[in-house]
Formats: structure tokens, sequence, C-alpha cells
């Protein structure tokens, strides 16, 4: 008991923890034993150690209300850590919002480029494009008084022709 007056939860733990090997039915080693696992933070083995002694002495006020204390401790620390994920929560929350207004930013900023690439290569394409057109453009003229100016030529042969036909005809 003094170790646990004292803080020194593990020394009364170890203690209580022989005086319950050397007389398993004593309640007061039990209840030792849950008050020294109540003190490191360890609930669940202090809770089990307490309902232990309260079943074995179940009129006992005293056992009732060592029972409700650590119930009432268990669930400060449930509340405290509760509160505690909460905050983390509250934070990784922020932290994952911060990236990704970054992301989207530097996302935003990434498309920019993208487009900007994107603009100069249709650039680039309407300028090849219109050069192609061009040049089709100006070998089909150039086709075209070819081809006037062979059936243009075809057209003297013929009518040439048909003169010297016409000659040898009348002769």
């Amino acid at each position: 008991e003094r170790s646990a007056d004292a803080g020194d939860y593990q020394t009364a733990e170890a203690l209580y923890r022989q005086a319950f090997q050397a007389n398993p039915n004593s309640i007061e080693a039990l209840v030792g034993l849950g008050r020294s696992y109540a003190g490191m933070g360890q609930y669940a083995r202090a809770e089990q150690a307490l309902n232990e002694a309260n079943r074995r002495k179940p009129k006992d006020p005293e056992l009732a209300q060592a029972v409700q204390s650590l119930r009432d401790a268990a669930q400060h620390v449930r509340n405290a850590v509760q509160g505690r994920v909460d905050k983390l929560r509250g934070v990784a929350a922020a932290e994952i919002r911060k990236a990704k207004a970054s992301l989207l930013k530097k996302t935003g900023v990434a498309q920019d480029r993208v487009d900007s690439v994107l603009k100069t290569t249709e650039d680039r394409l309407h300028k090849a494009f219109v050069g192609a057109q061009n040049a089709l453009d100006k070998a089909v003229q150039q086709a075209e008084k070819r081809s006037v100016a062979a059936a243009s030529a075809v057209s003297k042969r013929a009518a040439a022709a048909k003169a010297v036909a016409k000659k040898a005809v009348r002769k």
C-alpha cells in the first residue's frame, strides 16, 4: 500500500501479485492489484481485478465504490483520448486541405503549361495545314494552267492537222 500511495505502482503491483499468489482468496490483494493497474493506466486489467474482488464480496460498499471510481477514471481517460483523437483529426483534415489546395495550385500551373503547349501545337498545326492547303492550291492552279496550255496545244495541233487534212483532200 505504501508503494501505491507513493506513486510507485509497478512495485505495488509486484507486491500485491505476490500476496495474491500466496493467498488467492485475498480480496485485499485483488483490490491492491486493481488499484495498481489503474495507477499504471492499465484500466482493463484493473477493472478485471476489481470486478473479481466485487464478485467474491458483492455487498462490500468499498469495493463497489472502487469499481465505480475505476469506471469513472476509465471514462475520463476515454474522453481525454477521444478529445485528442478529435483534435488530431481536425489538424489532419486541415493539413489535407492545405495539401489539396497546394496540389490544385500546382495542377493549375501544370494545366496552364499544358494548355500553352497545346495552343502552340494547335497554332503550328494550323500553320502547317494552311501551308499545305496553299501548296495544294498552287499545284492545282499550275496543273490547270498546264492542262489549259496542253489543251490549247492539242487544239492547235488538231486544227493544224485538220487544215493539213483539208489541203490533202482538195488536192
